[in-house]
């Protein structure tokens, strides 16, 4: 079903972004874009998939969707603070937020036109 793929997808993402957020490795196509623009772009696809994941009629969907999306920021940002090539960012948090947010401003548009479609 769909929400089994869309979870899939959500893990994969999940461990990609952990990945990026923690190697040593210079990666050519995000070191040389906008960071505060990857968080966003990225907090954004992870809520969406967080949120098609979810059951629709879950009591509180939205709020348990955003917590866990911004621990999963917060989780980063720790990790990234005991890196000696890293540092903890409240820049980089508010960015994480700023796409949950933007996800959900435009859901609550979209997601009429998008239910027609899955």
């Amino acid at each position: 079903n769909s929400k089994n793929f869309f979870r899939l997808l959500l893990l994969i993402c999940v461990v990609s972004v952990f990945f990026l957020a923690t190697t040593s490795t210079n990666i050519p196509v995000v070191s040389h874009s906008n960071d505060k623009m990857n968080h966003i772009f990225a907090f954004v696809v992870l809520t969406f998939l967080a949120d098609m994941s979810t059951d629709r009629q879950l009591p509180g969907r939205v709020k348990w969707v955003t917590i866990t999306i911004l621990a999963y920021g917060l989780l980063i940002e720790i990790v990234q603070w005991q890196l000696p090539y890293r540092s903890f960012s409240f820049a980089d948090m508010g960015a994480d937020l700023f796409g949950i947010l933007l996800y959900w401003g435009g859901s609550f548009i979209a997601y009429p036109h998008l239910k027609r479609l899955l």
